[in-house]
């Protein structure tokens, strides 16, 4: 008889009590993905500068108090994964979040900027977003500069994919109004 290794899964209530005993450095970032805790890549010059510009142009919207935008902060999914998405445009709500992390049904759009986790994001992320039905979900690709955006949620994943060109608009689901270009990003 094989005998296979047992992955022990926790929870999201484990994960906190991981993170209050210090068991990890303060400095270290980490995210709870179906029960493992996956240790996150550090942020470079190019990653943070691509999420200050897709903040800005966001802003609009939340200028106009259309959704929250929330930049690389926790969402809850299950009790067993908490992602912490690069960008997230959120329902507005009166108490900010302040009492517990967004839901799945909170959320109008995540947004992803790779440069060095375009496969977790692409097989892994994109996955467990759709099943949780967040609405859309966009991946920021810098080496290729493109973007993935990914619509119509589902159980077997999302319905709907496309790449806009260069001399294609495209934007968010919920917000039509807020027209957005590729050299926006990456001009």
């Amino acid at each position: 008889m094989v005998a296979l290794p047992i992955k022990y899964q926790i929870n999201v209530q484990d994960y906190y009590r991981i993170g209050r005993s210090q068991l990890f450095s303060e400095a270290a970032r980490m995210e709870l993905i179906e029960g493992e805790i996956v240790r996150m890549v550090p942020i470079g010059c190019g990653h943070a500068g691509h999420v200050i510009c897709l903040t800005s142009l966001f802003n609009p919207i939340a200028t106009e108090k259309k959704a929250f935008i929330s930049v690389q902060n926790s969402i809850r999914l299950d009790d067993y994964s908490e992602p912490v998405p690069d960008l997230v445009l959120l329902k507005p709500r009166p108490d900010f979040y302040k009492k517990c992390h967004p839901r799945p049904e909170d959320v109008y759009l995540i947004v992803e900027v790779s440069d060095t986790t375009i496969y977790f994001d692409r097989n892994v992320k994109r996955r467990l977003y759709a099943r949780h039905n967040i609405p859309e979900f966009w991946i920021v690709d810098l080496h290729q500069k493109a973007i993935e955006i990914y619509r119509k949620p589902g159980p077997g994943g999302y319905q709907e994919s496309f790449i806009p060109t260069s001399e294609e608009t495209f934007s968010p689901l919920s917000f039509p109004e807020l027209v957005l270009t590729m050299n926006d990003i990456f001009g």
